[in-house]
């Protein structure tokens, strides 16, 4: 995994990059579902377990972007913004709820999450609500197979804050969900079976389309 870390003036931005969309549909044949208990020094009191690749991968990056935002926390930044693409967005999840833990008091940190996999169980997604309620959210696009794998079936669950963008072809228009795994969103498609891998992975994102 790559991350990058800068200020803009007013927050820590901590951006890690996602999947190539060229090889999607290969990762998404090829993505492991089996569950590791995350360090308990890293997520203290934590009763969840996580995707165990997703936290490999956490782990490349965790000592890095924690030296890089604590040298900002120290040249008087208190706003982080951790910011993610597919594969990067599940690490964006892990690493916002790692940072703000980190941090404490000292600085606030902000999840902006585009075409998330699920992370992890039940019991961490409620942490991660738990930990940074409504500064984490996460954005879905029409029928983006992506956000419903791994599935609610094996155990995994998204946490709060959906919005979701019904349509690629209306990216001003979207739809804001309260609660986990709200049925009037995303999950809508994926419950018809109709979610599929698709240019949807790139967005827009209310306009911006991701890429390479």
């Amino acid at each position: 995994m790559k991350d990058y870390v800068a200020t803009n003036g007013s927050h820590i931005i901590v951006s890690i990059r996602g999947t190539n969309t060229a090889s999607l549909a290969s990762w998404a044949n090829d993505i492991g579902f089996a569950f590791t208990a995350p360090s308990s020094s890293y997520y203290p009191g934590s009763p969840g377990k996580v995707h165990s690749g997703f936290y490999g991968a956490f782990q490349d990056l965790r000592a890095d972007v924690l030296a890089a935002v604590n040298r900002g926390v120290a040249g008087g930044y208190t706003q982080v913004l951790v910011v993610g693409h597919s594969l990067g967005a599940a690490i964006a999840n892990l690493a916002s709820v790692y940072l703000q833990k980190q941090l404490g008091s000292s600085a606030t940190v902000y999840a902006r999450m585009f075409a998330p996999p699920r992370v992890g169980n039940p019991d961490w997604a409620d942490y991660t609500d738990a930990t940074l309620g409504a500064r984490s959210q996460w954005m879905a696009v029409a029928d983006d197979l992506v956000p419903h794998l791994p599935t609610l079936a094996l155990n995994f669950r998204h946490s709060s804050n959906e919005v979701w963008m019904p349509s690629t072809s209306a990216p001003a228009v979207w739809r804001t969900c309260t609660g986990q795994e709200n049925e009037k969103c995303s999950d809508s498609v994926s419950d018809n079976s109709a979610a599929k891998i698709s240019s949807a992975h790139s967005g827009p994102f209310a306009g911006v389309t991701m890429a390479c």
